[in-house]
């Protein structure tokens, strides 16, 4: 595995043997907007299921502290996002071609992973750090009383970071064949084999 602050890996060549690629691509504009849309409405949805508000000021007392804090906090949240992705995959921390990086061209930050997905196995890594950062901590919250505050920051932020996650998964289980045996994914397509007869 390796950090990388360029764009992500381009040209995945055809892993599976005896299989047929196809192609899945969507208008990039509109999704870009879509994400966006699909951002706020997380973060907000979530801020206002989110039981107890942070209250940073119990915390820290000035202002700077305050913003250093938050700014710290989003930042863990997103490396521990893409952690996650990694974690998900089959051989993510293993392989040499795992790359966790910040796209310097747009500022969108993304894991590559050079393994072969099932279709199962892609939405489980696409939704996993929604799953671990945001839904499993509101559970505990309302079942185990989980303390708030600074868990719901993490909990809200990861909502709202996870848009772009979302959709890919949703496109995955609604536009893929559930046979599909590598399934590979970006910010604007869904490419995938099936074994050919």
């Amino acid at each position: 595995m390796k950090f990388s602050l360029s764009a992500p890996p381009q040209g995945v060549g055809d892993r599976a043997p005896n299989s047929t690629y196809y192609k899945t691509n969507w208008n990039q504009d509109f999704i870009g907007y879509l994400i966006v849309a699909l951002s706020v409405v997380l973060y907000v949805g979530w801020f206002i299921i989110w039981p107890v508000k942070p209250n940073v000021r119990d915390f820290v007392q000035s202002p700077i502290s305050h913003v250093l804090l938050f700014f710290g906090l989003i930042a863990l949240t997103i490396f521990v996002h893409e952690l996650i992705h990694v974690a998900a995959a089959p051989n993510g921390f293993t392989s040499k071609a795992t790359v966790i990086g910040l796209n310097a061209r747009n500022y969108r930050f993304y894991t590559y992973i050079d393994s072969e997905l099932s279709w199962a196995r892609s939405i489980f890594v696409v939704a996993a750090p929604f799953l671990v950062l945001t839904v499993v901590p509101t559970v505990l919250r309302f079942t185990a009383g989980l303390p708030t505050d600074w868990v719901g920051v993490v909990a809200i932020c990861n909502a709202s970071l996870s848009a772009n996650d979302l959709f890919i998964a949703v496109s995955i289980f609604l536009r893929v064949p559930r046979q599909a045996i590598d399934v590979q994914f970006d910010f604007t397509s869904i490419r995938y084999a099936l074994k050919t007869a």
